[in-house]
């Protein structure tokens, strides 16, 4: 057997027995063991090549130096008198010495010192050294990381185990203690079909087996506790790769989300309820519709009609004029009510379209002209720009669409001030299909306020001393209609700036170019 190949145990019972000469010991040609023999002051009287590599000094540099050299100086006196304590009583010591190189860094040898008397009957004492500093320290770091594993994982807000290729335990954490009421020296070596009941194991094994095959597998579980109480738990099984991509083994956590469950079926119980409501409430205003608007279209018929004196004189000519103030109001909430109830009809769900082919160069024409008496009184120009040739026909709702643009053109001149312009643009693009657009000079609307101004029954408020009455409703109801034929509203406006409202409808709504 090779020197190489021996423990400090094994070098100091051959030297001791006498299987090896002393003289042979110090001078051989070894790596791991460095040999130092010292007079009865610990002076040193010889060095071998392996200690010269592990305490640095060359055997010159060593040669009649103390020993104290070696040591650190605060483990030096009770060292000296463990040692010779040792010594006196049988002739030796063996343990564990902190030593310091000549570079100054420490480390920690594996020692037996042995007392001697040489030829001329002189006490001294030669020692057996082993460096295993690093097998320490990868010990300590071990330690420690063991340490910090279970600090970790027995503070995870759940059930963390570690399980073999044989599915059984390596590791549990405080919370599968907890849940099972048992030490973790209760489930360690134990195979997981020896602690889980038959039909909770049948029902997991599937799962570990899918990370022993190397794939993650997440799914919920129900699971009663010793007390009898049962909880809902998401677990995740992890396979646990070694250095060559084999598994090993596998993780297993499983969180309690009963709480989160409970809240979460409460919530939707809730909005259930709610959408339930919303919609009994949007169905009676989608009914009200015959009855809110025949008594008003009789008010306008019948106000007209004053007005207009069609009958015959009316007398007085302020009559007339109250007349008129009567069919302007009504004219007014009628639209209001057409805006409410078409919004009741989209979340009741009864707003049924139409296919026509639209000339959307002749519909914008006509919205135009519908809102041109208006901007002209409000000193508002309003720029028609369609290429009329690129234009396709629109296979669309045309009532709807109508709709869709005198609101967009409508809201862009009730928020462009005296002369401002509004202009209207089409187009059509093979990808993005129809793009309706209106721009206005108007007075902008903050970036933070445009979410509101797309929401029902919500209004921007204006800095401008200017009033704007209507029900909010005129952009939702647009975005929905828009929204119903496949498309999308998009608004980006810059206060003081203007705005700018983008209507695109699918490109499959196209029929042929317009000859």
């Amino acid at each position: 057997m090779s020197n190489a190949g021996k423990t400090t145990s094994d070098m100091t019972a051959d030297i001791a027995a006498g299987a090896l000469p002393l003289h042979q010991a110090l001078f051989q040609e070894q790596d791991v063991y460095a040999i130092i023999v010292t007079d009865i002051d610990g002076i040193i009287s010889d060095w071998n090549p392996a200690a010269e590599r592990m305490y640095g000094y060359t055997r010159d540099e060593a040669l009649g130096n103390s020993v104290i050299l070696l040591h650190m100086p605060g483990d030096l006196p009770a060292l000296q008198d463990t040692i010779v304590d040792a010594i006196r009583g049988d002739g030796r010591w063996s343990g564990r010495i902190s030593f310091r190189r000549k570079d100054g860094r420490e480390g920690i040898s594996d020692s037996a010192i042995f007392a001697f008397r040489d030829d001329d009957g002189q006490l001294g004492s030669f020692s057996i050294n082993r460096d295993i500093s690093e097998q320490v320290h990868a010990q300590s770091e071990g330690r420690e990381t063991a340490e910090s594993f279970r600090l970790i994982a027995d503070n995870i807000p759940g059930h963390f185990l570690h399980i073999d290729r044989d599915l059984r335990y390596r590791f549990v954490n405080k919370g599968v203690e907890e849940l099972y009421r048992q030490p973790s020296e209760y489930f360690i070596g134990k195979r997981v079909s020896d602690v889980l009941s038959p039909a909770v194991y049948a029902e997991l094994a599937p799962y570990f087996q899918q990370a022993l095959a190397g794939r993650e597998a997440t799914f919920e579980i129900e699971r009663t506790s010793v007390d009898g109480v049962r909880r809902d738990y998401q677990t995740t099984c992890l396979p646990q790769f070694d250095a060559s991509d084999q598994v090993v083994g596998v993780y297993v956590l499983s969180v309690d989300i009963t709480d989160h469950k409970r809240a979460e079926a409460a919530a939707n119980a809730a909005k259930d309820e709610a959408e339930i409501a919303n919609r009994a409430k949007s169905e009676f205003l989608a009914n009200m519709s015959h009855e809110l608007r025949t008594p008003l279209n009789a008010i306008n018929g019948f106000s007209e009609m004053i007005y207009a004196e069609a009958l015959g004189p009316i007398g007085n000519v302020e009559y007339q004029k109250y007349a008129s103030y009567i069919k302007e109001a009504g004219v007014h909430l009628l639209a209001l009510i057409n805006d409410l109830l078409d919004i009741s009809k989209i979340e009741a769900g009864s707003v049924e379209l139409t296919d026509d082919d639209i000339n959307v160069a002749d519909l914008l024409r006509y919205c135009v002209a519908m809102i041109r008496e208006r901007a002209d009184a409000e000193d508002v120009r309003i720029l028609v720009d369609i290429d009329e040739e690129l234009l396709p026909l629109l296979r669309a709702d045309e009532t709807r669409v109508r709709q869709i643009v005198l609101n967009l053109i409508s809201n862009a001149v009730k928020f462009t001030l005296a002369g401002g312009t509004v202009t209207v643009r089409a187009w059509y693009h093979i990808d993005r299909g129809f793009v309706l657009q209106v721009a206005d000079t108007g007075i902008g609307i903050a970036p933070e306020n445009i979410p509101k101004a797309l929401a029902r029954f919500e209004q921007v408020e204006s800095t401008l001393d200017r009033a704007y009455e209507g029900t909010g409703l005129g952009l939702p109801l647009t975005k929905s209609l828009v929204e119903h034929h496949g498309g999308s509203l998009d608004l980006h406006s810059e206060l003081g700036v203007g705005t700018v409202v983008t209507v695109s409808l699918p490109a499959d709504r196209a029929l042929h170019l317009v000859a």
